[in-house]
């Protein structure tokens, strides 16, 4: 099995890729191969909206996302790890994800991801985890729009570059799990 962590946050050693890692390290101790990037490192340009993915089969924006495109195919399972920004997804998780607008076909399926397991973990200066339930719940609903099987979706809240999710046992251990899951 395959799993592709990506992570968004412009830090290195963000929360977010701490729980990213955390998830891949439990899908790794029960036999995955894993590999991670930080989309906010790779040279990658907003949806163009110039439909060559309909026409052509694939986008027509040359950057890194060619890349990430080979890494998604391969991939069985992802993990997506966003700080949230302004009540959503960071601008560079959202960028990402507006490139996978090249999967759907012109029917508007998403042939290419159905079935790939999907966990979303986001990080949030706002200690309750539900205060942005109704957007964490639209991108959900999204996802499950393309076609993902959602795995889990885990909210760290209260959580800053000061408060580090590795002081939560119980965070810590729910990632490392819910990476063993995807593996069953």
């Amino acid at each position: 099995m395959n799993i592709v962590g990506i992570i968004s946050s412009p830090r290195e050693r963000s929360n977010s890729a701490i729980i990213v890692n955390e998830v891949l390290r439990g899908a790794a101790d029960k036999g995955a191969e894993t590999e991670v990037l930080n989309v906010n490192t790779l040279n990658l340009h907003g949806c163009q909206g110039c439909y060559k993915c309909k026409v052509e089969k694939h986008c027509g924006t040359d950057d890194d996302m060619q890349e990430v495109y080979d890494m998604i195919d391969r991939a069985d399972a992802i993990v997506m790890g966003s700080p949230i920004h302004m009540g959503q997804m960071n601008a560079q998780m959202k960028m990402f994800v507006d490139r996978l607008f090249a999967y759907m076909t012109p029917d508007g399926a998403f042939p290419a991801l159905t079935g790939k397991k999907l966990v979303m973990a986001y990080t949030q200066g706002q200690p309750d985890p539900d205060k942005f339930k109704k957007y964490i719940d639209l991108t959900t609903e999204t996802m499950q729009m393309m076609q993902f099987n959602i795995s889990d979706v885990i909210v760290a809240g209260g959580v800053s570059p000061n408060m580090s999710v590795n002081d939560s046992n119980e965070l810590m251990s729910r990632a490392f799990a819910t990476g063993q899951a995807l593996v069953e």
